[in-house]
């Protein structure tokens, strides 16, 4: 059976493990996954907290300010 994959989110953390539940969350340190009972440790939470507060890069301009093109976008 093929199942699609769900991604993780700000507010939608999928199970590291299982990649089947959304992790609940019972505190800021401390997570369970229903399906499988896997408790990401502290470690684990804190870098997913710092990369969920990254900024989206994906609606960024292809162009900067400065009006240079991108490197590949150079002609020489």
């Amino acid at each position: 059976m093929n199942t699609p994959t769900i991604a993780s989110e700000a507010q939608f953390k999928i199970c590291p493990l299982c990649e089947e539940s959304r992790l609940v969350f019972s505190g800021l340190n401390e997570a369970r996954c229903p399906v499988c009972d896997h408790e990401p440790d502290e470690d684990f939470l804190k870098t997913l907290r710092q990369i969920i507060a990254l900024p989206d890069t994906s609606e960024l301009s292809h162009s900067h300010s400065s009006g240079n093109p991108e490197p590949e976008n150079r002609t020489w």
